[in-house]
């Protein structure tokens, strides 16, 4: 999430709070006028940054890297799109 809310311009906690308050990602970028392909390329960025360093630090081997930027790669559109239930905690989603 640190990634995205870089993107648009807020702090964590905002976002966050706009997540919970029932908003998508692309909700929003729309709100932030920020573009959609921006926000999905930094979280993309932030993530490969992530995992590079845990190969580096042996905690996965490159092939798993590889699988799970796949897996970003493949479900990137749901995960800026989709909305969280608005007032459920995160932990019981």
């Amino acid at each position: 999430l640190d990634a995205a809310a870089t993107a648009l311009g807020l702090s964590r906690a905002d976002l966050l709070t706009k997540l919970e308050a029932g908003a998508s990602i692309a909700d929003v970028a729309k709100d932030q006028s920020k573009s959609l392909d921006d926000v999905k390329a930094a979280i993309t960025a932030g993530v490969t940054k992530e995992l590079d360093q845990a190969v580096t630090d042996k905690k996965l081997t490159d092939a798993q890297r590889t699988k799970v930027l796949e897996e970003l790669a493949d479900h990137l559109d749901d995960l800026v799109n989709r909305t969280p239930v608005a007032g459920v905690p995160r932990h019981t989603r």
